[in-house]
This record gives C-alpha cells, structure tokens and sequence, in this order.
C-alpha cells in the first residue's frame, strides 16, 4: 500500500512539523465490521480535468482480490482559495505551540505543502455490517458531503448528500449513525433514515 502523499512536513524558524495530508492521495484501508475482508480505495491524482477513474478493491484476510471495480469520476482543481482554507486551519493550531503568528504560519504552510493539482475523489471510507462500503467523495463547497454508497459486490447503488460536519461512524442501506458537534464542540449522536439511496 503506497504512501506517497499521505503526510506532509513543513519547517518554520528551525522547527519541523509534520501531520496527516488535507488532500491526501494515498490508498485508503478499511475493514468493515465482520472482519472477514478489507476494502481498498487507489486514488492516484488526476492528471488533466478530462474524466479519470479510481480503483475499488475488496482484499481477503490473506491480501489476495476477491472483486475489483474502476470507477469513473470528473477531476475537480485544487483552488487556491481552498489552499489558504487548510494552511490558516493547520496553523492555527501549531501557531501558540510555535510562538508565531497564525498568518505566518500558514504561508509557510501554504508555501511548502505540496498540493496536488486536483482533489482525490475520495477522501473517506466507511464500511457497513451489511457489505455496504461509503465512500466520502470531493468538497463541492455547498455545505454537504456526498457519499457514494456501493454494495457488497462493489456495485454503484446510490449516493447519499450528508451535513458536511457529520462524522459518519455506522452505516447500512437504510440507516447510518454519525457524531456532529456544536459550536460549543460538544458531540451529539445522530441518526439518520437514508431509505435506498439514489
């Protein structure tokens, strides 16, 4: 399993910080719930705005391919505004640690990542009890997640739009379960009654 673009480091003042990529382009693990499979997500940055594909995989205990889909998507760029978004969120919170100024941090940051050209079309993956696996798609800015929802064979079955903030925890065909947060950070259990997604 590759590791390119999982993490990144970037140097302020003789200091070194690493952490995990916003934009991560590396392969995803997960394993469902019944412990009996793993599934795999190959997300390799696109190299032009023409459609791309990126490959599913459902890998048994012992690594081999028990079923394997490509997946055609349209590439969506990285802008630059998006690019400033994630540098002043990660430095605010390195800045007190660092003793520096946030804004400084962040064209560090900004300047130093290495961002790829276009979002991954996958950024999560949960896998439900029911064979079912979500797959957490770009950020289109409106306020929602969309999550692709494939069943046990890795076919398309639907496609499920979430509040963006949620952390989807459990799911299944028709029901899934996910913490959301206040503005006070405090956590809340929710549910939500999907029926078939489409």
């Amino acid at each position: 399993i590759g590791v390119e673009g999982r993490l990144y480091s970037v140097r302020y003042k003789e200091r070194t910080r690493t952490g995990t990529h916003p934009l991560s382009w590396a392969p995803i693990l997960r394993a469902p719930p019944s412990g009996t499979s793993f599934v795999l997500v190959n997300r390799p940055v696109a190299t032009g705005r023409d459609a791309s594909m990126y490959q599913v995989l459902r890998l048994g205990l012992g690594g081999d391919t028990l079923k394997a889909v490509m997946l055609a998507y349209k590439p969506l760029p990285v802008l630059a505004e998006q690019i400033d978004s994630m540098a002043f969120e990660i430095a605010e919170g390195w800045a007190e640690a660092m003793n520096a100024a946030v804004p400084s941090v962040a064209t560090a940051i900004a300047d130093q990542v290495e961002w790829p050209a276009y979002q991954p079309p996958v950024t999560a993956i949960v896998c439900g009890s029911d064979g079912s696996v979500w797959l957490r798609r770009e950020d289109v800015g409106v306020g929602l997640a969309r999550w692709e929802v494939l069943d046990e064979d890795l076919s398309p079955i639907g496609r499920v739009d979430l509040p963006l903030g949620l952390e989807l925890k459990v799911v299944a065909r028709d029901r899934i379960y996910g913490v959301e947060f206040d503005e006070f950070d405090v956590p809340r259990v929710v549910r939500f009654d999907v029926g078939n997604p489409r």
